[in-house]
C-alpha cells in the first residue's frame, strides 16, 4: 500500500511543478527552464526524492494584475503505470498549490495559488499524461516601476484517486490539517531538497499605472478645482473612483476626471496629488502633484452679533424650566445657545424654550444659565447675563406594593426569588428592594430577583419584598408572602445491564460490540444522576482503509464516573474512558501484538442522551458520540496506528436494562 502511494504521489507532484511553467504576459517575453529537485512526504511511507524540469515565458515589459497558468506533465517513472494499475486505480484528480515569493521594488511578497489537475483516466498502455493544467494566480500590484523576481520555494497536492466504481482510495494524513477537509483525498507537501538549489526565474520590468494630466485652478480665496485625464481600465480590473490627496492627506474620492475642492483658507499654497482606485480594491501610482495658491479673502469684515438677554423664567418643576430672552441687536442673528452646568443646547432661532431635564433632573439642585446669539458665519456673540434657578423639592410619594413574588429552590440550600417591578410617580424613582426571610432582612438588590443562600435542606422558608426610592428615604408596602421549601437530598441506587454496538468511523472502520453494566445513583430532588460504568472487553472484526481486515481485541477502562441529570424521562449523561488494544490480528489470523499497555493517550469523552425517553426503573437506549485521540504504550506499531485509528464521529447505541432486586 505504502509503496503503491509513493509512486501515485510521484506522478501528480511532478504534473503541479511543471504547472509553473506558464506565467503569461502581454509584452514581449523570452523562454526561461528551470530544474529542481524535491522531497516529498507520502502517507505511510515517508519522504522521497522528484525532480522537475519546468519552462516559463518571462516578460520584458508588463504591467500584470495576475499570471495565468497552464501546463502538461507526463508521467516520469517507468514503473508508476504497472504501479497504479496494481491498486486499481481507474482516474486521477486533484490540486497543486504552489508557494512562491515576489520581490519587487520596495516589498516582498509571498504568493500562493491552486492548479487544477483535470480528471485522467488511466490508459490502456503507458505513458500516463496529465494535460491542461489550468491555474491563476491572485491578483498582484507593483506600486514602482523597476525589476521583478519570482522565486519557486514549494508545492503541496491535494489528489483524489478512485477505482472503476467511482470509490476513492482513502489514506491516511501526513499532515496535522487537511486542506479542504475531504477524507476521500490526501495532502502531499514537497520542499526544495537541497534548500539552497537555484530557484529563481529571471526578473522582468513592470511599469504600474499612473494618472496624468493633473492641473488646477484657485476658484476663490477658500477654493478650487482640479482635473485630470481618464486612466485606461486594465483588462480584468476596472476603474472605478478617485482619490484626491491634498498635503498628503486624502480629501475626497469622486468618480469622474474633476473636483471641487473647498473650505480652504485664503492666500494659502496647497499641493494635490491624484491616484487611481480599481474594482479590487488596488491603487495606481500618483499623478505628479500641482500647487495652486488661493487669492486673498475682500469681503468686508462682519461684526460678531450682540448679546441677547435672558430677561424671564416661568413654570420650574423638579426637572425643567420655561426661559425667555430678548433677541440679539443683529439682523443676520441664526440662532441662540444655553449653556447650563457643562452642557450645551442649540435652541435654534426662537426666543423662548421649554429646558427639560426629564428624570436626569434632581430636586433641590441650583444650575446657573446662559445665553449666547450666533450668525451664519458662525460668529458668536459673548454670553449674557446668567441667571441661577434652584429646583424645587417634589412631594414624592412612597413606591408602589411589589407584586407577583414568586420563588424556586435551586439546590438543597438556595432559592431564587422574583417579582414585578415597583414604580415611584413618573420617573420610576426605584433604588432597590428589600428582601425579607420572615421578620429578618436578608438581601438588598437594585433588580427585581434574588437568590438566597446558606438554607437549611428539606425545610420552608418564608419571604416578602418591598420597594426603596431614589432618596432612599420611604419604602413601598410588603409584598404578599410566599413560602418556598428546600428540597431533600433522598436518593435511589438502581443497576442496569448493557448491550449494544459502537460504530467507528474513522480510516479503520466497522461494528464493535458492547455489554456490561451500570450501577447510577439518582438524587430524587435534583435529577442528578451518577454511577461506574463498567464495559466488558470484547473483539471486534474492522476493515482497515476500506481493503485490509482486522481482528481487534478491545478492553475499557473507566476514567470518571458516568454523570448526568434525569429530567422529565429526559437522560443526558457524560461518560469518560479509555481504550485499549491488548490484541490485533491482521487478516483475523496474523497476530501483531501491539503491547499490553497500548491505549488511547486521552481520555474518550462521549456525550449520551435518551432520544426515546428513560425509565428509571425500565431502563431505555442512550446513543451518542465521541472521538478518539492518538494511542501511546503500542511500541513500534504506534506511528502506524495513530493515522488510523485517531478521529471523531464514531457513535454509540446501547440499551439499558434492569437487573433483577437492583433498585
Amino acid at each position: 500500500m505504502s509503496l503503491r502511494s509513493h509512486r501515485v504521489r510521484s506522478v501528480l507532484a511532478a504534473a503541479g511543478i511543471t504547472a509553473l511553467a506558464a506565467c503569461a504576459a502581454a509584452a514581449p517575453a523570452h523562454a526561461a527552464q528551470l530544474t529542481q529537485t524535491y522531497q516529498c512526504t507520502y502517507p505511510l511511507m515517508g519522504e522521497t526524492g522528484l525532480t522537475a524540469t519546468f519552462d516559463a515565458a518571462i516578460p520584458d515589459q508588463s504591467d500584470p494584475t495576475s499570471f495565468a497558468i497552464t501546463a502538461n506533465a507526463e508521467m516520469q517513472d517507468p514503473d508508476a503505470y504497472e504501479v497504479l494499475d496494481l491498486i486499481g486505480v481507474s482516474k486521477i484528480s486533484g490540486l497543486a498549490r504552489v508557494t512562491s515569493t515576489v520581490i519587487a521594488p520596495n516589498f516582498t511578497l509571498p504568493v500562493q495559488f491552486w492548479m487544477t489537475i483535470p480528471e485522467v483516466t488511466m490508459p490502456a498502455a503507458p505513458p500516463l499524461r496529465f494535460e491542461g493544467l489550468t491555474g491563476k494566480t491572485p491578483p498582484l500590484t507593483f506600486p514602482q516601476a523597476g525589476q521583478v523576481k519570482i522565486t519557486v520555494d514549494k508545492l503541496d497536492l491535494n489528489v483524489a484517486a478512485v477505482r472503476a466504481d467511482g470509490s476513492p482510495i482513502v489514506l491516511p494524513p501526513v499532515v496535522p490539517v487537511d486542506s479542504d477537509g475531504n477524507p476521500d483525498t490526501f495532502d502531499v507537501p514537497c520542499v526544495l531538497d537541497p534548500p539552497g538549489q537555484y530557484r529563481t526565474l529571471p526578473p522582468f520590468g513592470v511599469t504600474p499605472p499612473r494618472v496624468t494630466g493633473l492641473t488646477g485652478m484657485a476658484t476663490g480665496w477658500d477654493a478650487a478645482e482640479l482635473s485630470w485625464s481618464t486612466l485606461v481600465d486594465d483588462d480584468d480590473d476596472a476603474v472605478t473612483a478617485y482619490e484626491i490627496h491634498q498635503d498628503g492627506v486624502k480629501v475626497q474620492t469622486v468618480p469622474g476626471t474633476s473636483a471641487a475642492i473647498s473650505d480652504l483658507a485664503e492666500s494659502t499654497e496647497y499641493r494635490f496629488k491624484v491616484r487611481a482606485v480599481y474594482e479590487s480594491g488596488r491603487f495606481s501610482e500618483f499623478s505628479d502633484e500641482v500647487l495652486i495658491t488661493t487669492h486673498p479673502d475682500e469681503r468686508e469684515p462682519i461684526e460678531a452679533p450682540g448679546e441677547p438677554y435672558l430677561r424671564s423664567i416661568n413654570d420650574i418643576t423638579s426637572t425643567s424650566v420655561q426661559l425667555y430672552w430678548d433677541p440679539s441687536a443683529d439682523d443676520r442673528v441664526a440662532g441662540y445657545e444655553l449653556r447650563y452646568d457643562d452642557e450645551t443646547v442649540d435652541v435654534g432661532r426662537v426666543t423662548s424654550y421649554k429646558l427639560d431635564f426629564g428624570c436626569g433632573g434632581a430636586p433641590g439642585l441650583v444650575r446657573e444659565i446662559a445665553i449666547r446669539a450666533y450668525d451664519d458665519a458662525g460668529q458668536y456673540s459673548e454670553y449674557g447675563p446668567s441667571i441661577t434657578i434652584e429646583f424645587p423639592t417634589d412631594s414624592d410619594e412612597p413606591p408602589t406594593r411589589v407584586r407577583g413574588l414568586t420563588g424556586t429552590a435551586t439546590g438543597e440550600t438556595s432559592i431564587d426569588l422574583s417579582w414585578e417591578p415597583s414604580s415611584d410617580g413618573e420617573c420610576g424613582g426605584i433604588a432597590g428592594y428589600q428582601v425579607f426571610q420572615g421578620a429578618k432582612k436578608v438581601a438588598e438588590v437594585t433588580d427585581s430577583s434574588a437568590t438566597i443562600t446558606g438554607l437549611t435542606k428539606d425545610t420552608a422558608y418564608t419571604f416578602r419584598v418591598r420597594a426603596v426610592d431614589l432618596p432612599g428615604l420611604q419604602y413601598g408596602e410588603f409584598s404578599e408572602e410566599i413560602t418556598v421549601a428546600t428540597p431533600s437530598d433522598t436518593t435511589v441506587t438502581y443497576g442496569f445491564d448493557i448491550a449494544g454496538v459502537s460504530v467507528l468511523k474513522t480510516l479503520t472502520r466497522g461494528t464493535v460490540p458492547l455489554s456490561g453494566r451500570i450501577d447510577p445513583e439518582l438524587v430524587l430532588a435534583t435529577g442528578a444522576f451518577s454511577g461506574d460504568l463498567q464495559l466488558d472487553r470484547t473483539r471486534a472484526r474492522l476493515q482497515v482503509l476500506g481493503l485490509i481486515p482486522v481482528t481487534a481485541d478491545i478492553a475499557f477502562a473507566q476514567s470518571d464516573q458516568v454523570r448526568g441529570t434525569l429530567t422529565g424521562g429526559q437522560l443526558t449523561a457524560q461518560a469518560r474512558f479509555k481504550i485499549r488494544l491488548p490484541q490485533l490480528y491482521l487478516f483475523g489470523v496474523l497476530p501483531l501484538t501491539p503491547q499490553d499497555t497500548c491505549q488511547t493517550r486521552s481520555a474518550t469523552v462521549a456525550q449520551l442522551s435518551s432520544p426515546d425517553g428513560f425509565d428509571a426503573l425500565r431502563g431505555g437506549r442512550l446513543t451518542g458520540r465521541y472521538a478518539i485521540s492518538d494511542l501511546t504504550g503500542c511500541g513500534l506499531l504506534e506511528p502506524f496506528l495513530n493515522p488510523l485509528t485517531k478521529g471523531g464521529g464514531n457513535t454509540l447505541d446501547l440499551a439499558l436494562t434492569p437487573r433483577a432486586g437492583a433498585v
